[in-house]
């Protein structure tokens, strides 16, 4: 999901609060006037954007249930903001309010249509909902009112791919079986998987020293996603932790630079080599550092990422769009601890009892 640069962030730094109080020959007759990057404004004007600035704050420190109690009581005393009613909106998608936080998005639109965050961050909310109709027709009209917005080349990249997700989806035929796993889904290229004879697959997790944004907590958190995933297959699939480099199945790294993953939007990238007897390496790449200031780097979000990309390194290569699958195609703005659902156990189960060979798959991996 694309969270890029915002005019209301930049907006919000520079303003300039001041309180200038008139005395005359009375105090009954004192006046007060408040004013905003110069400009004379309300009481009630000032005193919103005194909570605004408190409650961007807030986001940043990713206190996001304070940031939506601070960003309310802003929206009651200037409903007009369209900058009051962004932000509330990102405050509320984090925490896990989505359908109001559309509410604020489309009221942020209305009030000022030529804000290209609030198209970004509206289509951005839809394609993580799983409305992937609606997040295009967003992106799509995002592109031809700033088609030299920054964001443009990023975005553009990615209604490509929602597109062929899309079409994907148009073409699929959903069954009974996909209530209860999504296998069909995740393989519709064929088949790929480790075979028995690779259990316990040997997990190698490279040091982060010297990778900006990493933090030492999250080589536990990907060690304690693995073994998720182990608990979830009822041990079908097995690991165990090596030091060594050399002779492992599954090397996980980290990196700074986001140009060094083919497709940021999921902040992760797996790449699977095989033989005609199926899995025989795997390597992952993290991104450590945030790729838009509204969506930090949290232990929350690296978790849905490791999930997610150890999903496709056991030969889960597509993706779903139910948003509380492992496999689903785009990373949430909700912060919160994810945990691998009765789906995702069924399908990974699924995928290792399943008759035939290791390998079908019909393209090179």
């Amino acid at each position: 999901m694309f969270k890029t640069r915002s005019l209301l962030n930049l907006a919000t730094q520079s303003l300039s609060l001041s309180l200038i109080l008139f005395m005359g020959i009375s105090p009954a007759f004192a006046a007060e006037q408040y004013m905003i990057n110069g400009k004379i404004v309300t009481r009630s004007v000032y005193d919103a954007v005194v909570l605004l600035k408190q409650g961007t704050a807030q986001i940043k420190a990713n206190q996001n249930k304070e940031a939506v109690e601070s960003l309310q009581k802003a929206e009651s005393l200037a409903p007009e903001l369209h900058e009051i009613q962004f932000y509330l909106g990102l405050a509320l998608a984090k925490t896990g309010r989505s359908e109001e936080a559309i509410q604020h998005y489309e009221k942020a639109r209305q009030l000022n249509p030529g804000f290209p965050s609030v198209w970004l961050n509206l289509g951005g909310l839809y394609q993580s909902e799983g409305d992937i109709g609606k997040a295009l027709e967003i992106f799509n009209q995002y592109l031809v009112r700033f088609p030299r917005d920054p964001a443009a080349k990023n975005v553009a990249s990615l209604v490509k791919g929602l597109s062929k997700e899309a079409s994907m989806r148009s073409g699929a035929n959903v069954s009974d079986a996909l209530k209860t796993d999504y296998l069909e889904d995740v393989t519709r290229q064929g088949m790929v998987r480790w075979s028995p004879e690779k259990m316990p697959l040997k997990i190698y997790i490279a040091s982060g020293e010297g990778v900006q944004g990493y933090k030492p907590q999250w080589t536990e958190v990907l060690k304690r996603s693995f073994i998720d995933w182990q608990t979830a297959s009822g041990n079908l699939v097995s690991f165990e932790f090596t030091d060594i480099k050399d002779g492992s199945n599954i090397q996980c790294s980290w990196t700074d630079d986001p140009k060094a993953l083919k497709n940021i939007a999921e902040l992760g990238e797996t790449e699977l080599y095989s033989n005609s007897k199926g899995l025989v390496r795997g390597t992952i790449k993290f991104l450590t550092v945030a790729i838009a200031r509204e969506m930090p780097v949290t232990d929350n979000r690296m978790r849905f990422i490791f999930l997610h990309e150890i999903g496709h390194a056991l030969g889960m290569p597509g993706h779903t769009t139910t948003p509380s699958d492992a496999m689903f195609y785009s990373i949430g703005i909700t912060d919160d601890w994810r945990t691998l659902s009765e789906r995702d156990s069924n399908t990974i189960r699924k995928l290792y009892t399943h008759p035939g060979p290791s390998i079908t798959y019909k393209k090179e991996l």
